[in-house]
């Protein structure tokens, strides 16, 4: 079995997996990640994940052959090396790996790292919404927002390991992309609607919609319809026809499709525009599906 790792800014959620992608649900874990925290608090939020995990291994009689992480860029994924500076300050130009060997005694046990984008798509193609798509853009909507694209069921990479589109600065005529779809521009954009200073997150934004707020399903149509806007020339060249809306912002999907089909009707490639079908767990999957295709490439 193989120990997935997403680790996001928010949490670490972990669980034990088998090499076919199932998993094991009694070992999930949710751990604070303390990404805005010190080395020390960093290193003991990942050291309390993976304890957890080997416990649950330990439970079920197993040893795990391998670590696989999911982390957000920019990182050095052949080295496992921090290099952001929106969250993870403390940890910026260290390598996570000679922490990982303090707490793992098993050199036997090998550590991979990848890019969160890819691990989520990936599982999103092989186990959720993105099953038979032939080119695949898995958007995730959270803090900030990523893509993962596969053609032709391939995760497609730039040289540094990071995702080939690197969206979140897509330009707009009021700025970039991440104005608009993230926590903050949906906080923001919400607020200038209904002209109040108070900051209700994403969330609450998504309950008051819900409940017929008018700002709130104007500020989710926005959403939409700047992803669409932003979105449509990838589309195009990357011929997409599965696009899969993911993180806790697609929550509000049935709010957010409507405007953002509207703003590709001309992209002619789409066949499905869907929510992901598992936001725990096919970050997960698909980081032990990636580990498991690297040693069978690494072996032929």
């Amino acid at each position: 079995m193989i120990i997935a790792i997403d680790a996001g800014g928010s949490f670490l959620k972990a669980a034990l997996i088998h090499p076919d992608g199932r998993v094991d649900a009694d070992s999930f874990t949710r751990t604070p990640a303390v990404s805005t925290g010190t080395k020390q608090e960093v290193i003991s939020a990942l050291s309390d994940c993976l304890v957890q995990q080997f416990c649950s291994a330990s439970r079920l009689g197993v040893k795990p052959e391998g670590i696989v992480f999911g982390y957000p860029g920019p990182f050095d994924y052949s080295t496992g090396t921090f290099m952001m500076k929106h969250k993870y300050k403390s940890m910026y130009g260290i390598s996570i790996m000679p922490e990982i060997g303090k707490i793992v005694a098993d050199t036997a046990v090998s550590v991979s790292f990848y890019h969160d984008a890819h691990t989520f798509a990936y599982g999103e193609y092989l186990f959720g919404a993105g099953k038979e798509a032939k080119n695949m853009l898995c958007v995730t909507m959270g803090t900030g927002i990523g893509a993962g694209y596969l053609r032709n069921g391939v995760v497609m990479t730039n040289n540094a390991g990071g995702p080939h589109y690197s969206i979140y600065q897509l330009p707009l005529a009021t700025g970039i992309l991440e104005d608009i779809v993230s926590a903050r521009g949906i906080t923001s954009r919400y607020c200038r609607l209904r002209g109040i200073d108070s900051k209700p997150d994403p969330k609450e934004v998504h309950r008051r919609a819900v409940q017929g707020d008018p700002a709130a399903i104007q500020t989710y149509c926005d959403v939409g319809n700047a992803l669409g806007q932003a979105l449509r020339d990838i589309i195009d060249e990357a011929a997409i026809d599965v696009l899969v809306l993911g993180g806790q912002i697609a929550q509000a999907h049935r709010l957010i499709i409507p405007s953002l089909t509207d703003a590709i009707a001309s992209c002619l490639s789409i066949k499905r525009i869907v929510p992901a079908k598992d936001i725990d767990y096919s970050s997960l999957r698909g980081a032990a599906a990636l580990l498991v295709l690297d040693r069978k490439t690494q072996n032929t």
